[in-house]
């Protein structure tokens, strides 16, 4: 008896497993019976948990990385900033060598520098890697060992010691095919053999994302601000925090200002956390960088809500059935909340999964010209994203099935008991309901012409740089590697100038080729946009204020892109010495001048670029730069309205651009020349190194797949809430003929036309749908007027018309399903049941 008693206990305990998984079963059930709320709701709230799961990762990743080091928490970067130019001063090797004398709450203080160079293998192609130079105490603060060999040692930074290099796992693996004797063979880099002494395991790429690793070598002493660029790194003490660091480093800085006024007077050094941003934003702050994704996740509730709330309103002689036979409103309420869930849960699974994939691509094209992400932003989720998306999820949940079934369950059992057998329903949508779905229709009012006006201009971008001869040329991005001592000296800029010219003169004798240049990016490419201010003449006043975008271009940039000079002179040597302060414009440059100025040509003209919006390292308006030249329009980058942007040329010498792109016209396919272009630049010099060669309409392309996909997903995200809004409907009209089933019989019994019965069934989804579209679009127009040009309201307007039309074409659909079932109400039935 007691082992039964015992085994009852048990059951009892268990029994809400029981139940849940039954609820679960029920919910996938639901799915299955109502395809288009499963589609439509599901995949709402998959893009709305994906973007608050992907904005959540990516933020985290960006503001608070978790860095893959032993306590890799406590690694540093000391930051000296100029309060002057708010811009961070890394001209620092001086400063370094006193603070690794004397700091004494950060410890293995070292110091790094990024380089890329290629690594030779006897005859074989080089491959550009990502190096980096660093004292052997900053390898040490990773505290990793190496797989194969050793790491660097302090003897090794000693200046004349023999070249080595500790490689990547990624390096070893393809280029020397991961064989296990790989220690103590020699390499190239550059033109420099090396000893590799080790190799590291897999996916450390630390300080960034570094694949090679070599000495820095340091001389003794340095000047004030002599040497190059590097960055300063290490560890806090233990014990030690970085608030106590800061404050050490603070009393440093001082006495360093104090000591070099003309130097420091303005510098001011910190440590903060390898990866973290200059400026973390605090918890509150975090919180609020979620509020609009979460405003999104609303949205897709409350469209997805009045489906769920209509499924609810056809199943009340159920809900009543169980009522009756004793389930407590708990246990109702429970079952539906469990059938929501399977709906969020399956779309949270989704929309992680597309969150991964849309941040696996948008991460690797952010980083592609910086030669891959930094080593602690791994791709892959984060088991906290996870779960931030399941808590999305039970939220959506709550939101999807509280209030239905709240209502649902509050009514009296009778009442629906009564209707079981007639088909009726008990249930309205009211006030909440009514207003969710008019926000739903307003949004979707505004939604189609916003996604109407980004499809066309997309198009007509496509078509406009699909008319340039874009397959006629190649681009590639070549630099020199950089010797430190070398660095932003004279003699770098020379020789750079000596090797770039040499590797024109060589491509220049291939087969085929027409013309060689370079500018400071690839035709097609992107821009570099900056805010310019013109006067007129050189004793007027500023007249106004242009956005334009800049190109550093070289000698017979514009003749190899055959675009002539309409206007004044093309540049010659004069306009590259340093003190040179001319700049040629575009023609639509010239246009808009001729507007805002009202002059005809811009020759003569003064342009310069105000403090404000200048480069971040740039302390005070830089002077005025003469117009000389006005050249035909490139043809690639058009505005809004079509027209080209304004651009402005700067010329440039190979030896300052770094790196640059270099572009070839070739009258044969161009992908031949691209795949032999490293080999020919490293026949010329082992020290160039060429990356990203192809195809110039390739770079285009790539340029265009951005647009591609943000339009779609903007159409197709337009078109869901459409069909959501469209289902909305179809709910209200089937709960409506559910809940009026007598009284259309009886209207129908009484005489009344087929035509009057539907347009009493309709009237209130055509007042619901002229009330959001006309809402949403008295909204769009009152923000176009406000902010675009007069012609573009008249446009919006004329999309407000299609968007209208689409309106009712949507909703007189939904409506006729629940139509037809009106009409097929038996008057008899209808009056034998009253």
């Amino acid at each position: 008896m007691e082992k039964h008693k015992e085994a009852l206990r048990d059951g009892r305990g268990m029994a809400w497993l029981g139940g849940m998984s039954l609820d679960v079963k029920l919910g996938v059930r639901m799915l299955l019976k109502y395809p288009g709320l499963t589609l439509a709701g599901g995949l709402a709230l998959a893009i709305a948990i994906g973007i608050g799961a992907g904005w959540y990762d990516l933020a985290g990743k960006l503001l608070a990385p978790t860095i893959p080091l032993p306590e890799g928490d406590r690694v540093v970067l000391i930051e000296t900033q100029n309060t002057l130019t708010n811009a961070p001063e890394p001209r620092v090797v001086r400063d370094f060598l006193e603070w690794r004398r004397e700091l004494r709450t950060i410890e293995d203080l070292g110091a790094y520098r990024a380089d890329t160079r290629n690594l030779v293998l006897g005859n074989a192609a080089p491959e550009p890697i990502q190096m980096a130079e660093l004292t052997a105490a900053a390898f040490r603060t990773a505290r990793v060992p190496p797989l194969l060999g050793r790491a660097l040692l302090d003897s090794d930074e000693i200046p004349g010691a023999p070249s080595v290099v500790v490689l990547g796992y990624d390096a070893w693996q393809r280029s020397l095919g991961g064989r296990q004797d790989v220690v103590g063979s020699v390499v190239k880099l550059g033109n420099t053999p090396a000893t590799v002494i080790g190799v590291m395991p897999e996916g450390f790429a630390y300080p960034v994302n570094h694949d090679a690793w070599t000495p820095l070598s340091l001389r003794a002493s340095y000047d004030a601000l002599e040497g190059g660029a590097i960055s300063v790194i290490g560890r806090l003490a233990p014990g030690v925090t970085r608030d106590q660091a800061n404050a050490e480093l603070r009393v440093l800085g001082e006495r360093a200002s104090a000591a070099h006024p003309a130097t420091h007077a303005h510098l001011r050094p910190s440590a903060r956390r390898l990866g973290e941003a200059p400026d973390v934003p605090d918890l509150a702050q975090f919180a609020l960088t979620n509020l609009p994704v979460l405003l999104v996740l609303m949205i897709a509730c409350m469209s997805v809500g009045t489906l769920v709330y209509a499924r609810t309103a056809t199943r009340e002689g159920e809900i009543a059935v169980r009522s009756a036979l004793g389930a407590s409103r708990a246990r109702i309420i429970g079952q539906l909340f469990a059938e929501a869930l399977v709906l969020a849960s399956t779309a949270a699974t989704v929309g992680l999964l597309a969150a991964d994939r849309a941040l696996r691509w948008g991460m690797a094209g952010a980083f592609a010209d910086e030669g891959g992400a930094p080593f602690w932003m791994t791709p892959g989720l984060k088991l906290t994203t996870m779960l931030y998306a399941g808590g999305l999820a039970v939220a959506s949940a709550a939101i999807l099935s509280f209030l239905p079934a709240l209502k649902v369950t509050r009514a009296r059992v009778q009442p629906h008991l009564a209707n079981l057998g007639t088909g009726g329903a008990t249930l309205r949508f009211g006030r909440v309901w009514t207003g969710a779905m008019i926000t739903q229709v307003a949004l979707t009012a505004i939604g189609i012409p916003v996604a109407m006006e980004g499809a066309i201009e997309a198009r007509r971008n496509l078509n406009i740089r699909a008319a340039f001869p874009s397959r006629e040329y190649l681009a590639a991005r070549i630099d020199l590697d950089r010797p430190f001592e070398e660095e932003a000296t004279s003699a770098l800029e020379a020789r750079r100038a000596r090797t770039f010219a040499a590797l024109a003169r060589r491509i220049e004798q291939e087969p085929g080729v027409v013309a060689v240049t370079f500018a400071d990016r690839a035709a097609g490419s992107g821009p570099s946009s900056r805010v310019g201010e013109v006067k007129s003449s050189a004793d007027a006043e500023p007249a106004y204020k242009v956005g334009c975008w800049t190109w550093a271009v070289g000698p017979g940039f514009f003749e190899a892109f055959d675009r002539p000079i309409v206007a004044g002179r093309a540049f010659h040597g004069g306009d590259r010495s340093p003190g040179a302060r001319t700049v040629i414009v575009n023609e639509a440059f010239a246009r808009q001048f001729s507007r805002e100025a009202g002059r005809g040509s811009p020759i003569g003209a003064r342009l310069r670029y105000p403090a404000s919006s200048a480069r971040p390292d740039a302390s005070a308006a830089e002077s005025w730069f003469e117009i000389v030249g006005v050249v035909r329009d490139v043809g690639l980058d058009p505005d809004d309205w079509g027209d080209e942007q304004a651009y402005v040329f700067h010329a440039a010498s190979a030896g300052t651009v770094s790196p640059f792109v270099m572009s070839v016209r070739v009258r044969s396919n161009p992908a031949t020349l691209a795949a032999r272009l490293p080999v020919m630049a490293a026949n010329v010099d082992a020290r160039l190194f060429v990356q990203d060669a192809r195809p110039m309409d390739a770079w285009v392309r790539e340029r265009d797949m951005s647009l591609i996909v943000a339009v779609g997903a903007q159409v197709a995200v337009t078109a869901l809430v459409l069909f959501l809004s469209a289902l909305g409907i179809f709910s209200l009209v089937s709960v409506s003929v559910s809940r009026r089933t007598r009284e259309i019989g009886l209207r129908a019994a009484l005489g009344a036309n087929a035509r009057h019965l539907l347009a009493r069934i309709l009237s209130s989804a055509l007042v619901l749908m002229g009330s959001g579209t006309t809402a949403g679009g008295v909204l769009l127009l009152l923000v176009v007027a406000g902010t675009r040009p007069t012609e573009e309201i008249a446009l919006y307007a004329g999309y407000l018309g299609v968007t209208s039309a689409v309106m009712l074409v949507a909703c007189l659909l939904a409506c006729i399903g629940p139509a037809r079932r009106a009409l097929r109400i038996n008057p008899a039935d209808a009056l034998r049941e009253a």
